[in-house]
Protein backbone atom coordinates (compact mmCIF):
# COMPACT_ATOMS: atom_id res chain seq x y z
CA UNK A 1 0.00 0.00 0.00
CA UNK A 2 1.12 3.17 -0.84
CA UNK A 3 2.01 5.74 1.56
CA UNK A 4 -0.21 8.95 0.59
CA UNK A 5 0.73 12.11 -1.22
CA UNK A 6 0.60 14.35 2.23
CA UNK A 7 3.09 11.55 3.61
CA UNK A 8 5.45 11.26 1.01
CA UNK A 9 5.39 15.06 1.04
CA UNK A 10 5.89 14.77 5.39
CA UNK A 11 9.19 11.88 4.19
CA UNK A 12 10.72 13.97 1.98
CA UNK A 13 11.05 17.10 4.67
CA UNK A 14 11.87 14.88 7.11
CA UNK A 15 15.00 13.02 4.47
CA UNK A 16 16.16 16.98 4.04
CA UNK A 17 16.23 17.90 7.36
CA UNK A 18 18.36 15.03 8.85
CA UNK A 19 20.70 15.24 5.64
CA UNK A 20 21.15 19.48 6.29
CA UNK A 21 22.21 18.38 10.56
CA UNK A 22 24.51 15.92 9.03
CA UNK A 23 26.17 18.92 6.57
CA UNK A 24 26.02 21.02 9.69
CA UNK A 25 27.36 18.01 11.69
CA UNK A 26 30.37 17.33 9.78
CA UNK A 27 31.09 21.16 8.92
CA UNK A 28 31.67 21.12 12.91
CA UNK A 29 34.04 18.36 12.91
CA UNK A 30 35.88 19.80 10.42
CA UNK A 31 36.19 23.02 11.86
CA UNK A 32 37.11 21.55 15.51
CA UNK A 33 39.67 19.35 13.77
CA UNK A 34 41.27 22.42 12.09
CA UNK A 35 41.46 24.18 15.48
CA UNK A 36 43.01 21.48 17.75
CA UNK A 37 45.38 20.65 14.70
CA UNK A 38 46.42 24.41 15.21
CA UNK A 39 46.43 24.05 18.77
CA UNK A 40 48.86 20.89 18.53
CA UNK A 41 51.06 23.33 16.69
CA UNK A 42 51.49 26.06 18.84
CA UNK A 43 51.62 23.15 21.74
CA UNK A 44 54.42 21.86 19.80
CA UNK A 45 56.38 24.92 19.03
CA UNK A 46 56.97 26.39 22.59
CA UNK A 47 56.59 23.27 24.55
CA UNK A 48 58.24 20.54 22.05
CA UNK A 49 55.05 17.93 23.62
CA UNK A 50 54.51 16.29 20.27
CA UNK A 51 50.43 16.38 20.28
CA UNK A 52 49.64 14.43 17.28
CA UNK A 53 52.09 11.62 18.42
CA UNK A 54 50.36 11.17 21.51
CA UNK A 55 46.80 11.11 19.96
CA UNK A 56 47.82 8.85 16.94
CA UNK A 57 49.18 6.42 20.14
CA UNK A 58 46.25 6.60 21.96
CA UNK A 59 43.50 6.62 19.25
CA UNK A 60 45.76 3.70 17.60
CA UNK A 61 43.32 0.57 16.27
CA UNK A 62 42.76 -2.28 18.93
CA UNK A 63 44.32 -4.81 16.91
CA UNK A 64 47.38 -2.87 16.61
CA UNK A 65 50.96 -4.41 17.90
CA UNK A 66 53.45 -2.47 19.53
CA UNK A 67 57.04 -3.74 18.70
CA UNK A 68 59.55 -3.74 21.52
CA UNK A 69 63.27 -3.76 22.18
CA UNK A 70 64.36 -7.16 22.76
CA UNK A 71 65.04 -7.83 26.41
CA UNK A 72 68.67 -7.77 27.47
CA UNK A 73 69.14 -11.83 29.22
CA UNK A 74 71.36 -10.65 31.42
CA UNK A 75 69.43 -8.00 32.65
CA UNK A 76 66.56 -10.20 33.51
CA UNK A 77 68.33 -12.35 35.32
CA UNK A 78 70.21 -10.23 37.54
CA UNK A 79 66.41 -8.91 38.43
CA UNK A 80 65.52 -12.53 38.70
CA UNK A 81 68.42 -13.30 41.41
CA UNK A 82 67.76 -9.55 42.96
CA UNK A 83 71.57 -8.65 41.40
CA UNK A 84 72.75 -5.22 41.62
CA UNK A 85 74.11 -4.26 37.76
CA UNK A 86 77.82 -4.72 37.51
CA UNK A 87 80.05 -2.09 37.70
CA UNK A 88 82.39 -1.29 34.55
CA UNK A 89 86.26 -2.25 34.68
CA UNK A 90 87.19 1.05 32.88
CA UNK A 91 86.86 2.68 36.47
CA UNK A 92 89.43 0.72 37.75
CA UNK A 93 92.81 2.77 37.58
CA UNK A 94 96.02 0.96 37.06
CA UNK A 95 98.13 0.05 39.97
CA UNK A 96 101.36 2.64 40.17
CA UNK A 97 104.37 0.81 38.90
CA UNK A 98 108.15 0.81 40.52
CA UNK A 99 110.25 3.61 38.98
CA UNK A 100 112.98 1.59 37.09
CA UNK A 101 115.84 2.32 39.04
CA UNK A 102 118.95 3.62 37.16
CA UNK A 103 122.63 2.36 37.75
CA UNK A 104 124.00 5.54 39.11
CA UNK A 105 121.28 5.31 41.75
CA UNK A 106 122.14 1.90 42.77
CA UNK A 107 125.01 2.26 43.16
CA UNK A 108 126.39 5.30 45.32
CA UNK A 109 129.41 7.10 44.83
CA UNK A 110 132.61 6.56 46.69
CA UNK A 111 133.54 9.76 48.18
CA UNK A 112 137.35 10.80 48.60
CA UNK A 113 138.63 10.93 52.50
CA UNK A 114 141.30 12.35 54.13
CA UNK A 115 144.12 9.87 54.15
CA UNK A 116 142.81 8.02 50.81
CA UNK A 117 145.86 7.30 48.39
CA UNK A 118 146.05 9.47 45.70
CA UNK A 119 145.47 8.32 41.82
CA UNK A 120 148.70 7.81 40.17
CA UNK A 121 150.42 10.81 37.71
CA UNK A 122 149.83 9.97 34.46
CA UNK A 123 153.05 10.76 32.75
CA UNK A 124 153.76 12.42 29.27
CA UNK A 125 157.17 11.67 28.44
CA UNK A 126 158.53 15.05 30.43
CA UNK A 127 157.02 16.71 27.43
CA UNK A 128 155.17 18.86 29.23
CA UNK A 129 157.67 19.84 31.38
CA UNK A 130 160.01 21.04 28.17
CA UNK A 131 156.84 23.14 27.03
CA UNK A 132 156.76 24.97 30.45
CA UNK A 133 159.87 25.99 30.49
CA UNK A 134 159.75 27.49 27.15
CA UNK A 135 156.37 29.15 27.55
CA UNK A 136 157.83 30.90 30.88
CA UNK A 137 161.04 31.64 29.05
CA UNK A 138 162.82 29.74 31.81
CA UNK A 139 166.51 28.61 31.17
CA UNK A 140 169.12 26.00 33.27
CA UNK A 141 166.46 23.86 34.25
CA UNK A 142 167.16 19.92 33.92
CA UNK A 143 164.66 17.90 31.88
CA UNK A 144 163.91 14.17 30.84
CA UNK A 145 161.93 13.60 27.91
CA UNK A 146 161.85 11.72 24.44
CA UNK A 147 160.91 12.50 21.02
CA UNK A 148 161.96 12.04 17.23
CA UNK A 149 164.72 13.19 15.07
CA UNK A 150 163.26 15.23 12.34
CA UNK A 151 166.85 16.81 10.95
CA UNK A 152 170.57 16.01 11.02
CA UNK A 153 172.36 19.24 11.95
CA UNK A 154 176.23 19.53 10.94
CA UNK A 155 178.14 18.77 13.84
CA UNK A 156 180.67 21.97 15.93
CA UNK A 157 184.18 20.96 15.08
CA UNK A 158 185.62 23.75 17.42
CA UNK A 159 186.54 22.66 20.97
CA UNK A 160 184.45 21.76 22.40
CA UNK A 161 182.57 19.85 19.60
CA UNK A 162 179.16 19.30 19.19
CA UNK A 163 176.85 16.99 17.22
CA UNK A 164 173.57 18.68 16.87
CA UNK A 165 170.07 17.61 15.42
CA UNK A 166 166.54 18.98 15.68
CA UNK A 167 163.80 16.40 18.02
CA UNK A 168 160.29 16.36 17.92
CA UNK A 169 158.72 16.41 21.28
CA UNK A 170 155.41 16.84 20.09
CA UNK A 171 153.66 18.03 16.48
CA UNK A 172 153.54 21.89 18.23
CA UNK A 173 157.48 21.50 19.56
CA UNK A 174 160.77 20.59 18.80
CA UNK A 175 164.23 21.13 20.39
CA UNK A 176 167.52 21.32 19.36
CA UNK A 177 169.95 18.81 21.19
CA UNK A 178 173.82 19.72 21.20
CA UNK A 179 175.64 16.65 21.95
CA UNK A 180 179.06 17.31 23.41
CA UNK A 181 181.28 14.67 21.96
CA UNK A 182 184.30 15.79 23.31
CA UNK A 183 183.19 14.33 26.71
CA UNK A 184 180.18 11.81 25.25
CA UNK A 185 180.79 9.49 22.76
CA UNK A 186 179.34 9.91 19.88
CA UNK A 187 176.09 8.10 17.91
CA UNK A 188 176.88 6.76 14.77
CA UNK A 189 174.52 6.14 12.42
CA UNK A 190 171.74 8.76 13.66
CA UNK A 191 169.34 9.98 10.96
CA UNK A 192 166.10 11.09 10.64
CA UNK A 193 162.92 9.15 12.30
CA UNK A 194 165.09 7.56 14.99
CA UNK A 195 163.62 7.44 18.48
CA UNK A 196 165.84 9.50 21.39
CA UNK A 197 165.70 9.67 24.96
CA UNK A 198 167.41 11.87 26.79
CA UNK A 199 168.57 13.97 29.83
CA UNK A 200 169.77 17.51 30.04
CA UNK A 201 169.74 20.92 30.77
CA UNK A 202 166.61 23.03 28.64
CA UNK A 203 167.92 26.67 27.55
CA UNK A 204 165.39 28.69 26.29
CA UNK A 205 165.23 30.62 22.83
CA UNK A 206 162.27 31.49 20.18
CA UNK A 207 162.86 28.45 18.21
CA UNK A 208 161.83 26.15 21.23
CA UNK A 209 165.37 26.04 22.70
CA UNK A 210 168.59 23.92 22.94
CA UNK A 211 169.01 20.77 25.54
CA UNK A 212 173.07 20.39 26.11
CA UNK A 213 174.59 19.28 28.87
CA UNK A 214 173.91 15.24 27.36
CA UNK A 215 176.67 13.57 29.22
CA UNK A 216 178.16 12.68 32.76
CA UNK A 217 178.97 15.54 35.53
CA UNK A 218 182.24 15.22 36.36
CA UNK A 219 180.63 15.81 39.99
CA UNK A 220 177.53 15.05 40.29
CA UNK A 221 175.12 16.71 42.45
CA UNK A 222 171.18 17.77 42.86
CA UNK A 223 171.47 20.74 40.93
CA UNK A 224 173.85 19.42 38.38
CA UNK A 225 173.30 15.48 38.24
CA UNK A 226 174.37 15.31 34.60
CA UNK A 227 172.78 14.02 31.24
CA UNK A 228 172.28 10.83 28.67
CA UNK A 229 171.45 9.74 25.64
CA UNK A 230 169.83 6.23 24.78
CA UNK A 231 169.90 5.54 21.33
CA UNK A 232 169.37 1.81 19.76
CA UNK A 233 169.36 0.33 23.31
CA UNK A 234 172.66 2.06 23.87
CA UNK A 235 173.11 5.52 26.53
CA UNK A 236 176.01 7.42 25.83
CA UNK A 237 177.00 9.90 28.56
Amino acid sequence: MLPERGSWANLSSTMSTEKAAGGVSSGLKGVALVVALGLAYVIQKFTGIDVLSKLTQDTSPAGATTVEAPADPKAEARDAAGQAPAKSDTSKSAAPQPKPTSRAEEVPSRETKPGDPKPAAQTDDGVAQVRKCFQAQQSSVWVKTQGKVVFVLPDDNYEPRHQNFLLQLAPDLTVKVSHNIDDAPYLDGLKKGDSIQLQGRYEYNEKGGVIHFTHRADYPTQAKPGGWIDYQGKRYQ
